[in-house]
């Protein structure tokens, strides 16, 4: 195959999973995104299409693309660092991009085949940094880990070897064919982009699929935590839906009034409400609806149809919209304390007309 047909074809591949990547992070129902990854993508495309259109002598041109390759490698490294559970500072990939670009202008200077030796020792660096992240003991396991890192340690160590035969041993190298030592970089490259251009990405999928589980869990654990919560709760709760059925009741709620929680379910809020106090359940439903929380008192019928007071504490439950999807209510039970403050009401009331009766 000729050396720049398989430049081109490692920039027209890096392009297209570029694009994939970004398809992945603009999905609307799941996205996802592993930082530098597309980056990394786009910078060894661009790279690789410059390296296509070179004439061959190290120059401007060949240290600019040689930079902006090493870099997308380098960006890969660093997606790869974050797939193991670590993230690289800004500051640092920055003095890293930094770094490489210096070293490759530097080849400008150099004699041939340092000036190439320096190139793939440069890439070497980026090849085996994500194969020891990968190799690295850390918390979790992927099927998938070892092998990834294997591919990238095998491409760093051939370019490392390549170095050291071009730095160690430039007449040896001089001697080989011109085309066998510049044709490493695509070929070992493109090897590298086939092999785990895939991998990675069903590394970064079974990542994700784990990650998943683990938040499940987590969910899970959340869920059987707010149980027990709201079932050893002095208070009453209520969660009702955006038509104000009700769609949760604790026990607790349910004992104060004399129902099952089955029982309570699905029923709408009105229905606990007597006639003459309807207005307050209309006036908490508008407030509700447009998304104001609010603290109120209220009289709800229990099964036997004896009033019972309580002190509501409401939350409007609104969506990512801000439109309305219901309602979180918690019901402190005041009844006691209600029936004493009537009866002292009745009493004042009834003072009040004997002390104008003696008046008269």
């Amino acid at each position: 195959v000729d050396i720049r047909t398989v430049k081109l074809m490692l920039a027209v591949g890096s392009f297209l999973l570029g694009l994939l990547l970004i398809i992945f992070k603009f999905k609307r129902k799941n996205p996802q995104e592993v930082p530098f990854w597309i980056r990394a993508k786009m910078l060894q495309a661009i790279g690789s299409l410059m390296l296509y259109c070179w004439s061959g002598s190290f120059d401007a041109f060949s240290a600019l693309a040689n930079a902006v390759l090493i870099m997308g490698c380098a960006y890969e490294a660093w997606a790869v660092r974050f797939l193991t559970g670590k993230l690289v500072k800004r500051r640092f990939h920055i003095s890293v991009s930094a770094g490489i670009i210096l070293v490759c202008f530097i080849t400008i200077f150099l004699s041939p085949p340092y000036n190439t030796g320096l190139v793939f020792l440069v890439h070497s660096i980026f090849y085996i940094l994500p194969g020891l992240f990968l190799f690295k003991k850390s918390d979790e396991k992927y099927s998938l880990q070892t092998l990834l890192a294997a591919c990238y340690s095998v491409t760093g160590s051939v370019f490392f070897i390549t170095s050291i035969l071009c730095i160690g041993f430039p007449g040896y190298a001089l001697s080989l064919s011109g085309r066998t030592v510049s044709g490493i970089i695509p070929l070992v490259s493109f090897c590298i982009f086939l092999m785990s251009g895939f991998i990675l990405l069903m590394f970064a999928k079974e990542r994700s699929e784990m990650q998943a589980l683990q938040i499940q869990k987590n969910l899970e654990k959340s869920k059987i935590q707010f149980q027990i919560i709201v079932e050893t709760a002095l208070e009453g709760i209520l969660i009702f839906d955006n038509q104000y059925r009700i769609t949760f009741a604790n026990n607790k709620m349910a004992s104060v009034l004399g129902y099952t929680v089955d029982e309570m379910l699905g029923r709408p809020y009105y229905s606990f409400f007597p006639e003459s106090d309807m207005q307050i359940y209309k006036q908490q439903e508008s407030l509700r609806k447009k998304g104001k929380d609010s603290v109120y008192e209220c009289c709800l019928l229990r099964k036997d149809g004896q009033k019972h007071w309580f002190l509501v504490s409401a939350k409007a439950i609104l969506d990512e919209s801000g439109r309305f999807e219901g309602s979180f209510g918690m019901l402190t039970d005041i009844n006691q304390r209600k029936e004493m403050e009537l009866q002292l009401e009745e009493s004042n009331r009834q003072l009040t007309e004997l002390s104008n009766k003696d008046s008269l």
